[in-house]
């Protein structure tokens, strides 16, 4: 029940608890899968989340295939969420998975790599999502491969970015976050 989050209100206590948040719409409707309003207004309050779904495929990146690597992975928000359970991302900044803490960075470098591993559906669109669901970049593609570096130079000291892929076929994935934390 949402209403126990207080309407996501931020808790230093509960972001220690929690690292995942269920995005999936209660209707679960192709056209659009992911709840994300609530998973916005979370970010926007300082929770440090990531998504999980529990009608279409939870991505988990750890580099042990085993209980502990697993958990960990979950723990440090390591995730990506996708109706489409061929599409292989991997998404840094300062060379930082998604999930992590950049903390005091003079710029931000960020590399996204994605690939619809059966070649059927063909990446559209990459939007870089920041604060207050900002879209910061719309990397037009058209393409089954897709790769993108670019750097900011200047960005807000207190902020997180994380991706919307859309494919063909109204195919959606959203990434775990990275967060900048400057003085």
């Amino acid at each position: 029940d949402l209403n126990l989050f207080d309407y996501m209100k931020y808790s230093s206590y509960g972001d220690r608890v929690f690292s995942l948040i269920n995005i999936t719409d209660n209707v679960g409707s192709i056209s659009s899968p992911f709840y994300l309003k609530i998973y916005n207004e979370a970010l926007d309050n300082g929770w440090h989340i990531s998504p999980i779904t529990n009608k279409y495929t939870t991505n988990i990146l750890c580099t042990d295939l085993n209980k502990d690597g697993v958990l960990n992975a979950l723990k440090n928000r390591r995730t990506y969420v996708s109706n489409n359970q061929n599409l292989n991302l991997e998404f840094t900044i300062n060379s930082s998975n998604m999930g992590s803490i950049i903390k005091n960075p003079s710029k931000l470098n960020f590399n996204i790599s994605a690939i619809d591993s059966t070649y059927q559906n063909k990446i559209k669109n990459i939007y870089i999502i920041s604060n207050n669901n900002k879209v910061l970049k719309n990397i037009k593609c058209n393409s089954y491969l897709t790769k993108s570096e670019f750097t900011l130079k200047e960005f807000c000291k207190s902020s997180y970015y994380y991706l919307i892929i859309v494919q063909e076929n109204n195919k959606k994935t959203i990434s775990a976050p990275i967060w900048v934390e400057s003085k």
